[in-house]
């Protein structure tokens, strides 16, 4: 899943548990049970080629693009520690530190997805 990742001690926090409130609505609406496991790697684009402004929108589809065309997802660059104020301990969440080949989720049907929202004009969502 595609986050802003700001690198801040204050926005990425506040991003991690509005996605973790997210997909615990998301799992209950589903009658599903919280995940047990970390299974949705969290990256961002302004590790490899920094905040793009407007240019931002198209960087990040190119990017999930790559993904689609290589099944693999790139790790984080220059990523070290975590924040000491995110805590990803019951969500579905992990932080893509290596590359990784992109495979789909324990238990479904086989089928990968991309998630990407930019937020500044023009809005941009894929799924």
């Amino acid at each position: 899943m595609w986050w802003h990742g700001t690198g801040s001690s204050l926005g990425d926090p506040i991003e991690i548990q509005a996605m973790k409130k997210a997909f615990s609505v998301l799992y209950k609406k589903h009658n599903k049970p919280a995940a047990k496991q970390a299974h949705i790697g969290l990256t961002s684009a302004k590790t490899h080629i920094g905040h793009l402004e407007t240019a931002a929108g198209i960087a990040g589809i190119f990017k999930v693009l790559l993904f689609i065309t290589h099944k693999q997802i790139p790790a984080l660059l220059h990523f070290i520690t975590f924040n000491p104020y995110i805590n990803f301990k019951g969500s579905p969440f992990y932080i893509v530190d290596k590359t990784r080949t992109w495979t789909a989720p324990p238990n479904s049907d086989g089928t990968t997805a991309a998630s990407y929202n930019h937020l500044t004009p023009p809005t941009i969502n894929i799924y």
